[in-house]
């Protein structure tokens, strides 16, 4: 009989943090009954623009999906239709993703009897540029999910550093499984055609693409400046900014970076894409991929640019050389350095063979260690060590 998994996460879609939690749960495997609770929607997401999609696509995986419809935080009698639902079906398995799932699983878990509670920290950490934050998050990883949940799960080895050195995690509950991407291809006429829709001039154009929810953290601000360095020298550069905001600031930031690109007189060379279904083919068709953030744990977006064979230029945050080797797979600068950032896409768009041959090596090198369904293999791997351990320890006593 499988065993029983539940996935709780706010969303579906957003960032990285809800694009992981889908994969991971369509990729669990015949040996798993996956189950997507989303707590902050209800059942009009199926037919939802934002939604519909990513619904239909884990219930094609055999990944059933339920809204919760959550109002409110601090209506915590919403959650009694899950707690409901974990007894009801005895669910052994309670995964949840990101701070805000990760306040409330122990004590879900504990409500509804399931045997083990995994939680998933896809966020920067405590210290981001030396500088402690004391938000949300880091209670969280420290009073609660650290102490009451069976297992932590960080995508890269830097995360369970600062956890355990600056969050005070036990060690022993951290686990690291790595983001991945999938594979991609498109035809020379497809990148074409979207280089048509991107540019006037598609032949000159060069196309620099930064995919990220539009947020301070993200920097695009930064890489703004830097094409505006830029601009005198490379008449034909122009900027893609691939993302939106939060389900509570639909455009996040972008009234502010619209205004900083019209005052650094860069607004023509700008263009904001929103949410788009073809992200992975836009990143294909430009010239150079950027990730420019400030903070990261394990970032999709590079993922996402080593599979797609673009250029890759990104800030040296968090797990990143963890994924890319700097002049191997990628140039590597350091963040909130807009003139840094500048010469490594000058360097990028000059010299374009090096530039391909890093591209190359950076699609060949996820291909062979970061795949969605490896990854899936081994938080299965996990589920099974945690109930193991469960049935060796026996029932708590009275």
């Amino acid at each position: 009989m499988p065993l029983a998994a539940v996935t709780l996460v706010d969303y579906v879609t957003g960032g990285g943090a809800e694009r992981a939690a889908m994969e991971i749960a369509m990729r669990l495997g015949p040996e798993v009954r996956s189950t997507v609770v989303s707590s902050r929607l209800d059942g009009s997401a199926r037919t939802h623009p934002k939604y519909a999609a990513t619904i239909a696509e884990l219930e094609a995986a055999d990944v059933r999906w339920i809204g919760l419809g959550r109002t409110s935080t601090a209506r915590f009698w919403e959650w009694r239709a899950l707690v409901s639902l974990l007894r009801r079906e005895h669910v052994d398995i309670l995964h949840s993703h990101s701070w805000g799932s990760n306040f409330w699983a122990p004590a879900l878990g504990a409500l509804g009897g399931v045997r083990a509670v995994v939680a998933h920290e896809q966020t920067p950490f405590a210290r981001i540029g030396g500088v402690r934050r004391w938000g949300a998050q880091a209670i969280v990883n420290r009073w609660i999910a650290g102490p009451w949940a069976d297992a932590i799960v960080v995508p890269s080895a830097w995360s369970r550093a600062a956890l355990i050195e600056h969050e005070g995690v036990p060690a022993a509950k951290i686990h690291v499984i790595p983001n991945a991407a999938h594979a991609v291809a498109f035809t020379r006429e497809e990148l074409d055609a979207t280089r048509a829709e991107l540019a006037a001039a598609p032949d000159q154009a060069e196309l620099v693409v930064v995919a990220a929810m539009l947020r301070p953290e993200k920097a695009q601000d930064v890489l703004i400046r830097a094409v505006a360095e830029l601009a005198p020298s490379r008449p034909h550069l122009r900027l893609l900014l691939l993302g939106g905001g939060t389900p509570q600031r639909p455009r996040g930031t972008q009234d502010e970076l619209e205004a900083l690109a019209a005052t650094l007189g860069i607004a023509d060379r700008v263009r904001f894409l929103g949410r788009r279904e073809d992200v992975a083919r836009v990143v294909a068709a430009a010239d150079v991929a950027v990730l420019c953030s400030r903070g990261e744990n394990l970032p999709l977006a590079v993922l996402e640019y080593m599979e797609a064979g673009t250029p890759i230029v990104a800030t040296d945050v968090g797990g990143v050389r963890e994924l890319v080797t700097d002049g191997v797979h990628a140039l590597v600068v350091p963040p909130d350095d807009p003139g840094a950032l500048a010469r490594a896409v000058d360097d990028a768009l000059t010299d374009r063979e090096a530039a391909r041959e890093r591209a190359t090596a950076a699609r060949t090198r996820r291909r062979a260690h970061f795949d969605w369904d490896t990854v899936g293999g081994q938080v299965r791997a996990l589920y099974k060590e945690l109930l193991a351990d469960q049935s060796a320890r026996g029932p708590a006593p009275l």
